[in-house]
């Protein structure tokens, strides 16, 4: 996967972004087996934890197949690719699963700006 094919690039920034990628959808495909089950019920199935891409889980997916999840975060991708820089508003109304895409958002802009860019009232709603 190769995100850009602009020189001015730092190569080490896009190896990092596709390392990210990569890891993403790995560890959706693993965490779908297990998807919606407590840590007992994982801890019973998978007593070393879920190291095998397989077929099943809760959506019957096959193995190494990503779920919404990834394609929310391949959405995400594709939106900064082609903008060239994060656009909440844009990424958001890309379309599907909007909450999903909007909690993708608010966790970025989180990480970009911190807590103290979240109004008192809605840190209060969600902590509280």
């Amino acid at each position: 996967m190769t995100l850009s094919n602009n020189d001015d690039v730092n190569p080490e920034v896009i190896a990092r972004a596709e390392g990210c990628m990569l890891g993403q959808l790995a560890g959706d495909s693993l965490g779908s087996l297990v998807e919606f089950q407590s840590p007992s019920q994982i801890l019973r199935q998978y007593p070393s934890g879920v190291r095998e891409l397989a077929d099943g889980g809760t959506f019957n997916t096959i193995a190494g197949q990503p779920t919404d999840d990834s394609e929310m975060a391949l959405m995400l991708a594709r939106a900064l690719a082609e903008r060239g820089r994060f656009d909440a508003v844009d990424s958001v109304m890309r379309g599907g699963d909007t909450d999903t895409n909007t909690a993708l958002c608010g966790a970025l802009l989180g990480a970009v700006h911190g807590i103290e860019a979240i109004p008192m009232q809605r840190r209060e709603a969600v902590l509280n």
